[in-house]
């Protein structure tokens, strides 16, 4: 195979690190020429290796188009992983449509004009998240759902959009004459290495907090969750196979996790709190309370909504989140992209509360 140079975009968020490590680590099997990165902040490598091939760096928006013309012009495959993540009550909307949907289609749209053939979408399992209890779900059972049945509404509903405009794109004419072939990964909630998400978040509530936190959400509903390292290598599954046998994969999604055990989320949680020193309180917040706090929160915030945004990450979705059961697998992925987890679980665990243990609380 001729060698080939791969953009990342959001290349120096938590899980475009993780890519952009498991892209050196294969650089030779991929025969990668340089790796690209375009992102709002000025790469640099966060995490413990040693690159192997050249990176150039591209510091700007999806939305420049000239920026992004620059990013891509004589790259082969594009790994669009960068997006705006925001599950508040009232999230901002219009920064959403912006960054996921139109960065999005200006991202597809540059890379046909520049010829790249390859495309791989960054999706979200919020894309298929709804209210109802999902155990083992698969790409079958977990069909794309409509706006206001998605849990988290308004983020999921801008990756769904993007997904599609990824998905459709397949098959579309490269100015060459070939076709460009596309695909995406719906990746689990992930924790590990440069997390900034619930699980830090968590680790704040505590240190803030006298180095304890309340116990809320179900004890017997369970919560998947996977490790960022093992997501990553789930992207460079994906992209040797949409390279080498892309009649197999290309229009589809992928539904990305590994053998995390699936447990309550509290579980998970505590974990990350004891290998910082910190622990949950002795008692448990009912689940009824939250429910009522949730519920009493949303009617304030939009009572206030005229005159004051209350920016609360505490919402009844987030909440949900912890009460109901949500488990798939990634069985898809294994039989069409040959991916299995490149870390077994307690080498994920070991990797993360490293990190989770001396990162910067404040």
């Amino acid at each position: 195979m001729d060698s080939i140079s791969v953009l990342v975009t959001g290349g120096n968020g938590f899980l475009g690190q993780h890519i952009l490590k498991h892209l050196h680590l294969e650089a030779d099997d991929l025969s990668l020429r340089e790796i690209r990165v375009l992102d709002l902040v000025s790469y640099r490598n966060k995490l413990d290796y040693e690159p192997t091939c050249p990176v150039r760096v591209y510091e700007g928006s999806l939305l420049d188009e000239e920026k992004v013309r620059e990013a891509c012009r004589g790259v082969q495959a594009v790994l669009h992983i960068a997006s705006f993540i925001e599950t508040k009550m009232f999230p901002n909307k219009s920064r959403l449509t912006e960054v996921n949907i139109k960065g999005t289609q200006t991202l597809v749209d540059i890379s046909k004009e520049e010829g790249v053939p390859y495309f791989i979408y960054c999706g979200s399992v919020t894309c298929v998240q709804g209210y109802e209890e999902v155990l083992e779900g698969t790409e079958c059972t977990l069909p794309l759902l409509p706006e206001n049945k998605l849990l988290f509404r308004h983020y999921g509903s801008s990756k769904q959009k993007a997904l599609n405009i990824v998905l459709q794109s397949n098959g579309d004419k490269l100015p060459q004459g070939d076709e460009m072939k596309t695909m995406a990964l719906m990746p689990t909630t992930m924790y590990g290495e440069l997390d900034l998400g619930c699980f830090t978040l968590g680790l704040q509530a505590a240190h803030k907090n006298n180095g304890s936190m309340p116990k809320t959400g179900s004890e017997t509903a369970v919560c998947q969750f996977g490790y960022v390292g093992n997501i990553a290598w789930g992207f460079i599954c994906g992209l040797r196979t949409l390279i080498r046998q892309s009649d197999l994969v290309a229009g589809q999604y992928f539904l990305i996790a590994d053998d995390t055990q699936v447990h309550p989320f509290n579980k998970l949680q505590q974990e990350f709190l004891e290998c910082r020193g910190l622990k949950y309180t002795t008692y448990k917040i009912p689940g009824f309370v939250m429910y009522l706090i949730t519920i009493l929160l949303t009617i304030l915030g939009y009572l206030l909504y005229p005159i004051y945004t209350l920016d609360s990450s505490l919402t009844y979705s987030g909440f949900y989140f912890t009460q109901t059961s949500f488990s798939f697998t990634y069985q898809k992925a294994k039989d069409f992209l040959s991916y299995s987890p490149r870390y077994n679980p307690e080498e994920s665990l070991k990797a993360s509360k490293q990190y989770y243990s001396s990162m910067d609380l404040s």
